[in-house]
């Protein structure tokens, strides 16, 4: 599951790439879009797109649980980051684990905390290379032995 797809070049990689099912969110203003990608992939197999509003509860159609949830650059506003994060917990409460790509200039660390504030735990997958992208592992916690947070990565 891609939350928040965009385009979909997450998702449509690992459909591609790994040969996985995926299901493509997003609101409904990038639908479209989304459908035209699997498309012109040709990947309608594998590939299906249905809405998933952050801000709106009533559309998620969260009645088969994925193994991954896909997030890129998701968390680049504030605004965001409460609707994110009530998604993402409910997402992973049934068990399914999160790779999530964050934007350092965009995502402030009070992201981070609502991530635990919901009842997640997360960890850098890779440590940042450098100051702008960073790549996170999330689960619902306690997930990770010991702690290791966006605090404690701050130069």
């Amino acid at each position: 599951l891609e939350l928040g797809a965009g385009t979909g070049v997450a998702g449509l990689f690992a459909a591609k790439c790994l040969e996985a099912r995926v299901v493509l969110t997003d609101a409904e203003d990038h639908l479209a879009l989304l459908r035209d990608n699997v498309k012109r992939n040709n990947l309608g197999e594998s590939v299906s797109v249905q809405l998933f509003d952050w801000k709106d509860e009533t559309s998620w159609d969260l009645s088969s649980t994925p193994d991954l949830i896909l997030c890129t650059d998701n968390a680049y506003h504030p605004s965001l980051y409460e609707p994110l994060a009530a998604a993402l917990e409910r997402c992973l409460s049934k068990g399914a684990k999160g790779l999530f790509g964050v934007t350092k200039t965009d995502t402030s660390f009070a992201f981070f905390e609502l991530l635990t504030a919901h009842g997640l735990d997360y960890r850098f997958a890779e440590a940042p290379a450098d100051d702008y992208y960073a790549l996170l592992a999330i689960c619902k916690a306690p997930a990770f032995d010991g702690r290791r947070d966006a605090w404690e990565m701050r130069s």
